[in-house]
């Protein structure tokens, strides 16, 4: 195709998680590029000796087959300025981002479900599918786990704790000393003010980046998804970007339900505290606490019940509140969250100014009142078992488990475990017999409710965990919840139980004070958690480093794509064009000679990170495990009873060395990326999670989705439409990484642009912004090996439009053999799939891969290409193994081409490579071709219809923030 027939083409680069600067993007240096648009948190960059639109230098190499290149960036969501106080105010953000983990996590677990696909693509509403309600509920849960932990640390260790007897902790500081002033129930119901101040505190962190983020998602609604009114998938329909799914009345909700948590516990405490010790409320919990009721304050018991009242209606505000439908015009339930919240707010106002205005001096009246803060004895683990219960339950979504089977086996077991709580111990002060009985029966429902969930008839090879992407997502939301709340209650008990003396010194010596008993008590769920934890961490270190040894000693010749262009220095060393029946047994060690030994090193290094996926589903199955002693004291008593003394001293004191490192990571984590504003909080956990719009929990961290996917489609319209001189023109959106979800996103956003083609035209009658005017150019992508895995409804094989993939093997020296296999079956016959994959139903006419010309035909140019190489530890093929009969794949050199010396190349340096510049002529070519079958179209169809009369095009995004 000659130059002057082909289209003019504008390729847009979009980084991956490495948040790749501008400069690098364009091949350039800092001081030869500029910004063209947009701001510091997303915009479009090009060379300054590009004018905007004019052609790139002939002689340049970076450019030569297209006309314009731009660098969007994306990745710039949480930064503040330079400076010594910018950096203390960055530490803190990002200790706010760790706190907010857990609820990215339960957002992340909403969007693993199976989500309908709407009826019509033109509906702004959309169906929430089986789980929503409960895992919001689930999120409400996390709220309070964390709301638990505040309490435990600013009124049980503080306010009850350490102010005994007319004493105070050494470590409080001295103008704290005023407190002892107040009795009991006044200090705690005046501290009890630091656990909502701190949810305030997540609250806002999350807020500040939603305001940058999710602006103008209706304008890019009402300007670019006006589409077609059949079916399409999620990311083609107006309900994904501009139906908020979490509004302000969750927030309200889970404020009030905070509030109601924090009224109640003040309430019991007062009612039980100066009344009944703990040691009576463990061997007899029933009859002690209805004594305490009998003999408590009505201030008190009506605390309990507004407390209680405020926690069940925004519970059930919750559970009937996740409609789509209802989100945007049900008055009625924002007027309840409002109201719940008003009620909440004026009864916890109202009972700390009650207990400050009758406090009483200090004297004998705490004397008699148990050492601990009587309502955290067992809210921790009530929530726990709450939260493992809802997760639980996430293990049947998917995979269609009947509510009628999973209803009545998990509320059994709840029922059991709260009837084996109750019951009161025996004269020697041991469980009774029917204790475990019931604890037993509660067991049995949950192995027979995950007998039944293993046991249904469904096709989920190609699905994340094997359906189990809910549960897995909840659980290590808990996980990660319960890491968090028990670093911070054991970090601040241990640190106020401190001796302020450092010991006797002489000379260099300094004699340590003899080791006392802990005066302080921290609840008990937290302690036992350390021990759990420390198990855990335990099992996992030896599972994961046998993994990476077997990763790490074995030699496999794996299937290599085959690479065009590039010489005999690009041929790709050690591997198989076709695996046959000794796949992965084949060693190549007598080959390890020269550059392959250090290609075989980096082969073996990205299998490594491979295996994620399998153990991440090793860690949610621990963790489902180890919960379960948690739920019953008795339970964890008779396990704990089973191991000799030696492990259970060894043990607890590995949980306090466990907990000591991973709060020293977790402070060098924040502290270092803190440090420069170049850095993401929780880097690839932070892109991942933030592609989607927050749905599960109101506290998740913001969704930059709804911004970039509207800019890149708005700079994408704007070249279409600008046709200076006439001709045609074309995008290339070239993706890299993480930019490849986007570019996908953007693919399906500019198809559901239906009426373009007849609305926006030109003077000479012809359409201006064509999706087919589009191409994509995807490298180190995990569109299909993580993306279409984990989240199914979205961007699942039926959304791509290529085939599923299946997961990968913890133990196997290829991690993806499974795959391998499925791909050539002619070497390796399988059965054919006879069970329904619950996601089929979903599949619609439109594909990502359909709309850029991958539908079966040879003569549809096919205007997607993606490149992978084995050595990249976050890069996979985007439509398969096998390189017979793949439209899309094509390998890339291991080789890096921008190294002085040589070396291997991984995850990065596509760009520079003769691949990448092919498969970019490739792409150019195929947008020529699209555009010379697209006038012919156009010429025949103006031959029989005469054109339509000329019309303005419409208003778009594209003005200020997207460059038009």
């Amino acid at each position: 195709m000659s130059t002057g027939d082909r289209p003019s083409v504008l390729e847009i680069r979009i980084h991956g998680i490495a948040n790749a600067p501008p400069e690098v993007m364009l091949e350039a240096e800092r001081d030869e590029i500029t910004r063209r648009t947009g701001d510091d948190l997303g915009s479009f960059w090009s060379r300054k000796d590009a004018a905007p639109g004019a052609p790139a230098p002939a002689a340049d190499p970076r450019g030569g087959d297209v006309d314009a290149i731009e660098a969007y960036s994306w990745g710039r969501q949480a930064r503040s300025g330079g400076g010594a106080l910018a950096v203390i105010g960055r530490v803190f953000v990002h200790l706010g981002w760790l706190f907010i983990l857990p609820f990215g996590l339960c957002n992340i677990a909403y969007w693993t479900r199976r989500i309908p696909v709407p009826e019509r693509a033109d509906e702004a509403a959309w169906a929430a599918g089986r789980g929503a309600a409960m895992l919001r509920l689930f999120g409400l849960v996390l709220t309070l786990i964390y709301v638990t932990a505040f309490l435990s640390v600013a009124v049980d260790l503080i306010a009850v704790q350490c102010y005994r007897d007319g004493r105070v902790c050494a470590a409080l500081p001295a103008w704290l000393d005023g407190l002892g002033d107040l009795d009991r129930g006044a200090r705690a119901a005046l501290l009890s003010v630091v656990p909502i101040a701190a949810m305030l505190v997540i609250y806002l962190v999350s807020r500040t980046g939603r305001v940058r983020y999710e602006a103008n998602v209706a304008e890019f609604t009402r300007t670019f998804l006006e589409g077609k009114p059949q079916r399409r998938p999620l990311l083609a329909t107006v309900g994904f970007w501009s139906m908020a799914r979490i509004t302000s009345t969750s927030e309200q909700l889970h404020f009030a339900a905070s509030l109601g948590l924090v009224l109640l516990l003040l309430g019991w405490d007062a009612a039980l505290g100066g009344r009944v010790t703990d040691r009576e409320l463990g061997a007899d919990p029933l009859a002690a606490t209805l004594g305490g009721f009998a003999a408590a304050s009505p201030w008190a018991l009506l605390a309990i019940a507004v407390g209680a009242g405020v926690l069940i209606s925004s519970a059930i505000c919750v559970l009937t509140s996740t409609s789509p439908k209802d989100v945007a015009g049900d008055l009625a339930g924002r007027v309840r969250a409002r109201l719940v919240l008003a009620i909440a707010a004026v009864a916890y106002v109202g009972y700390v100014a009650l207990m400050l205005a009758s406090t009483s001096q200090r004297g004998g009246a705490d004397a008699s009142a148990s050492p601990v803060f009587t309502g955290l004895i067992t809210t921790p683990m009530v929530l726990v078992v709450l939260a493992l219960g809802l997760a639980y339950a996430g293990a049947g979504w998917v995979r269609g488990v009947p509510k009628a089977v999973s209803f009545p086996l998990l509320l059994g077991a709840l029922v059991l475990l709260g009837a084996a709580e109750l019951v009161p111990d025996g004269a020697d002060g041991r469980a009774p017999a029917a204790v475990y009985w019931l604890v037993g029966g509660s067991l049995a429902c949950v192995v027979a409710y995950f007998v039944v969930v293993w046991t249904r008839r469904v096709d989920v090879r190609s699905v994340g965990w094997s359906g189990q992407g809910p549960a897995i997502g909840m659980l290590l939301g808990l996980l990660t919840s319960m890491v968090i709340s028990s670093l911070l209650v054991i970090g601040v008990s241990t640190w106020l139980g401190t001796p302020a003396s450092t010991g006797e010194v002489e000379d260099i010596w300094r004699t340590p004070p003899p080791a006392g008993l802990a005066v302080l008590d921290a609840p008990d769920a937290y302690e036992r958690f350390s021990v759990v934890l420390a198990v855990l961490a335990i099992v996992v270190a030896a599972v994961g480093g046998s993994a990476a040894v077997v990763a790490l000693t074995r030699t496999p010749r794996l299937t290599l794509p085959p690479v065009a262009g590039g010489g005999a220095a690009d041929r790709n060393l050690l591997g198989i064009p076709v695996p046959d029946a000794r796949y992965t047994r084949q060693e190549a060690r007598a080959d390890l000679t020269g550059h392959a030994r250090r290609v075989v090193a980096a082969r073996r290094s990205a299998t490594i990170v491979h295996r994620g996926e399998a153990l991440i589903g090793l860690v949610a199955l621990l963790t489902a495990i180890g919960f379960l002693p948690l739920v019953s004291s008795d339970l964890f008593d008779a396990v704990r009873a089973l191991a000799p003394d030696a492990v259970r001293t060894g043990i607890r004191s590995a949980s306090a060395a466990i907990l000591g490192l991973v709060a020293l990571g977790a402070v060098a984590a924040v502290a270092t990326r803190a440090a420069s504003s170049a850095e993401r909080p929780l880097a690839l956990f932070w892109d991942i999670v933030c592609f989607f719009p927050r749905a599960g929990h109101p506290f998740a961290p913001p969704c930059y989705g709804e911004r970039a996917v509207p800019e890149l489609t708005a700079r994408t319209c704007t070249w279409l439409r600008e046709r200076s001189g006439g001709g045609t023109r074309g995008v290339i959106l070239a993706a890299h990484s993480m930019g490849s979800v986007l570019a996908a996103a953007t693919v399906l956003a500019l198809s559901n642009e239906a009426d373009v083609t007849t609305r926006d035209v030109g003077a000479d009658g012809r359409a201006r912004c064509r999706v087919e005017d589009v191409a994509m150019l995807t490298y180190g992508t995990q569109l299909r090996a993580f993306f279409s895995r984990f989240f199914p409804s979205v961007l699942g094989p039926q959304v791509l439009g290529v085939p599923g993939c299946a997961g990968p093997s913890l133990w196997r020296a290829d991690p993806w053999r499974r795959q391998v296999r499925r791909e050539w079956p002619s070497v390796f016959p399988t059965p054919a799939g006879v069970r329904p994959n619950p996601f089929d139903e979903d599949a619609t006419d439109l594909t990502v891969a359909r709309v850029l010309g991958v539908d079966g035909d040879p003569a549809t140019p096919v205007r997607w290409r993606s490149l992978w190489r084995r050595t990249d530890y976050l890069g996979f093929p985007a439509y398969g193994y096998n390189p017979d009969g793949n439209p899309v794949d094509r390998g890339a050199s291991e080789r890096s081409p921008v190294s002085y010396l040589w070396q291997v190349a991984q995850h990065n340096d596509y760009l520079p490579t003769e691949q990448y510049r092919r498969a970019r002529r490739e792409l150019v070519t195929a947008l020529g071709s699209e555009a010379g079958v697209a006038a012919e179209a156009e010429e025949a169809a103006a031959a029989r219809v005469a054109p339509p009369a000329p019309t303005a095009p419409p208003d778009e995004l594209a003005g200020a923030r997207a460059g038009g």
